[in-house]
């Protein structure tokens, strides 16, 4: 992955449909002993027209 100029960073597509990862989805990066350990889903929200 590569972060864009303005510091997004894309997760590959078949990491997002591995992981459940949809627009809205909020993700949490854990920075352990100086590294990025993880990213973690936090939750989904899901949009529906009514």
């Amino acid at each position: 992955m590569k972060t864009s100029q303005d510091g997004r960073v894309t997760i590959p597509q078949r990491l997002r449909k591995q992981f459940g990862f949809h627009a809205g989805t909020e993700v949490e990066f854990v920075e352990l002993g100086g590294q990025l350990e993880r990213l973690i889903k936090i939750y989904t929200f899901l949009f529906c027209a009514v």
